[in-house]
Parts: structure tokens; sequence; C-alpha cells
């Protein structure tokens, strides 16, 4: 793990971003698209503890409002459901509580239950039975929602994020992940997974251009009609979006959003 080095300033920085995120994310006065998707699925998790399909149910809804393309994979969730259902929902958490616990011993997790979910392959592409692949975002989430977030996501988004901020490889392996996110979880003083998640998110999103699940649909379409954008197709609007991020600026009726793009920007510097 090649952990970047950082002052007591910098540490405090990053606990601040942290409660920004969270206010942008899931503020007290309204909910954002985000925070509706987030209410959704812990519902689902709440009413479904005696459902006899439970892990598939949860599993769908979860790909649906995260969009891990899981359901692109044949058979994917079935896999991964059938894999969850080999356990109760208090033997999952005891497990993830001790890998967790565990998260610098890679010897000593090799023999829990949740790192054989992490390991195990699922589903397959169409015409190709030997393309099984990993399912590590999916997961993840699902012991995010079952454990009360006190499991860290598996994201690409949160990838991006630990690169620009910490200069880890912007990929690796789900293990390293999970040790990088602990360790940054501790040394900044943060010890909530949760508000990690929302500010390594969210300054994925922004990095990107992408502002519609951040902002409610109000907003955003108040901000797209401002910007008044050219482009047509969802990439090249989050790119013009992106460019313009000084306009957004000035235009974004939320001092919250402001402060956290503002910052970013300087840490980038």
């Amino acid at each position: 793990m090649n952990e970047r080095n950082l002052n007591r300033n910098q540490k405090e920085i990053i606990k601040k971003l942290s409660v920004i995120a969270k206010k942008i994310l899931e503020p007290s006065d309204k909910e954002t698209p985000y925070s509706e998707n987030k209410n959704i699925i812990d519902f689902i998790f709440m009413q479904s503890k005696e459902w006899k399909e439970k892990e598939n149910i949860r599993l769908t809804i979860i790909d649906s409002k995260y969009s891990t393309n899981m359901n692109m994979r044949m058979y994917g969730i079935n896999d991964i459901s059938k894999k969850l259902k080999c356990f109760n929902d208090q033997n999952l958490l005891e497990n993830a509580d001790i890998f967790l616990k565990n998260i610098n011993s890679l010897d000593k997790n090799r023999n829990n239950p949740i790192f054989a979910l992490f390991f195990g392959s699922y589903g397959m592409h169409k015409g190709d039975v030997n393309s099984k692949d990993s399912a590590s975002s999916i997961i993840s989430k699902y012991l995010f929602f079952l454990t009360k977030y006190k499991f860290p996501i598996f994201d690409s988004l949160v990838q991006l994020s630990l690169w620009q901020l910490f200069e880890y490889p912007k990929k690796s392996d789900w293990y390293t992940f999970f040790e990088n996110i602990c360790y940054i979880n501790n040394e900044c003083n943060i010890n909530n997974f949760d508000i990690l998640d929302n500010l390594l998110w969210l300054w994925g999103k922004i990095d990107k251009g992408n502002y519609s699940l951040i902002l409610n649909k109000d907003d955003y379409s108040d901000l797209i009609s401002k910007l008044e954008l050219k482009s047509k197709n969802s990439k090249d609007i989050d790119l013009e979006m992106k460019l313009k991020e000084n306009d957004i600026i000035n235009i974004i009726n939320n001092n919250d959003l402001k402060e956290f793009i503002n910052i970013k920007n300087f840490w980038k510097k």
C-alpha cells in the first residue's frame, strides 16, 4: 500500500470535505436523487429481512439504483444470490466486521467467507461460458447497506478520487482498495465509511462534470438551461459541463457545493 503522506492541514481539509459532502448529498431540508436512492435501498433491506428471495431482490434494487451493470451479465445476480443464501444476515454481519478488523492481514482474511464472496466469479456473457467475472462493486454495496454503512463501497468513481486525492493507482484490486480506504478512514480521523464514501463519490462525480444525481430535478434543470449546452449525448454533456465549471459555480444556489468545488480545485493544484 503506497499511501500519500498527508500533513495535518491536509488531513483537516479532507475531514472538512467529508462533512460538506454529506450536507450536499443528504441535506436535512430536502431529498437529492442520491439520498432518495439510498433511502429506497435502505427500505428494501429493512422490509425484506424475512423474505424468501431477499438476496435476489436486494441485489436487483442495488443494481438498478447504483448502475453496477450486473444485469448485463447473464445469471450474475442469481449466482451472487445463491452464494449469499449460504449465510444468514447475522453471519454476514459478523464476518464483515472480522474482515475489516483483519484488513491488514491478508493471511487471516483468506478463510473469511467475505473474502470468498469477493474472490468468486459470477455470471457470464452471452455465448461465452468461460466469461465469468468478479462482482466486487455490487457485493460491497450489499454489505454497505446490510451493515448500516459500516462497510466501504468499491466503486470506479471512488478509485478515481483516491488517485487524485492520495496518489493511489487509478485502478487496484479489491483487497488493496479496502486496505487503502480503511487506512484513510482512520488516518484522517473520519471513522465513518458512509461519510468517506460521500466525499470520494462526490469528488469523482464533479471531476467528470456529472451533476445529475447531486442536484434535484428542478435545480439540475435550471442549471443546464442557464448553461445553454450544445451537446446532445450523455458523455459530451458531462464534458461540456466540466469545461463550464466556473459558470456552474456562479449559477448554483448551493454554498456548500460551491465551497466543495473550490476546495477540490485548490487541492488539485
